[in-house]
């Protein structure tokens, strides 16, 4: 029960890595508000959530990149909780094209939502993390290290964010830390959703895909979204008292820098 008594916002709660952040955090004692871009689906993940932990757990709509939207998460979550102690950076989408084929709204978009958007929601909570062992964690990407072909600008909204751990850290030293974690290849909707896009720009079948990328882990296999949490909670947690601007890699090997 690291979290008992804290309260903690999750943004992209509803599925894969988000909700088992949300989950994990509930369980140990967090009362927990998630977003998702649909509010009523956000509610049910929360309310399932809430059922399987015995925890106080909240959903709401947040569209990260729109900063009414995020404003008025930061206004439920002072409603709820009045301070935050622990502000989880997980909203993210990625799309996948060639460079020459990457419309300007395109690039646009998935800077809003996985750079501006944790820009946003840091800012707007910011004043509630107010505790004196507040902690934020961005949930980043080993893409954001070593590029990636066919994501280049998901790679470079994720390079992004790393920067904007360290720089943030760095200002808000000492009473708030921030952190990241860079996963590797986790199999989520998202990397499913990657197997065919790729496969379809690349002439190949979604297997040959997976292949590919298993074959860059030493450890021979993904990630899960459980272990990913893992991870965001010790970093949140006072275990990781002396950790801050870190950008820690959580790819099996894949990315050692």
């Amino acid at each position: 029960m690291r979290f008992k008594g804290q309260s903690a916002v999750v943004t992209g709660g509803t599925r894969g890595i988000g909700r088992a952040i949300a989950s994990q955090l509930a369980w140990e004692g967090a009362s927990v508000l998630l977003t998702g871009t649909d509010g009523a689906q956000a509610e049910k993940i929360a309310q399932d959530i809430s059922s399987e932990t015995g925890g106080s757990v909240w959903g709401t709509r947040c569209e990260v990149s729109d900063q009414e939207s995020v404003r008025t998460l930061a206004e439920t979550a002072k409603r709820l909780f009045s301070t935050v102690d622990v502000l989880v950076n997980n909203a993210a989408i990625a799309r996948r094209n060639r460079i020459g084929d990457i419309t300007l709204s395109e690039w646009n978009e998935v800077m809003a939502v996985n750079a501006t958007g944790t820009f946003l929601v840091t800012r707007d909570v910011l004043p509630l993390m107010t505790t004196g062992y507040a902690s934020i964690v961005n949930v980043s990407s080993q893409s954001g290290k070593r590029g990636e072909a066919l994501l280049s600008h998901y790679a470079t909204s994720k390079a992004a964010q790393i920067c904007m751990t360290k720089s943030f850290a760095l200002e808000l030293a000492p009473a708030i830390r921030v952190n990241a974690v860079c996963p590797g290849y986790i199999e989520t909707d998202m990397i499913l959703e990657h197997y065919e896009v790729q496969a379809g720009l690349r002439g190949l079948k979604p297997t040959d895909i997976k292949d590919e990328m298993l074959a860059r882990i030493p450890l021979g296999r993904m990630q899960e979204p459980h272990t990913i949490a893992d991870l965001v909670l010790f970093l949140a947690s006072d275990q990781a008292r002396d950790l801050t601007g870190q950008a820690i890699n959580i790819s099996g090997g894949m990315v050692m820098d």
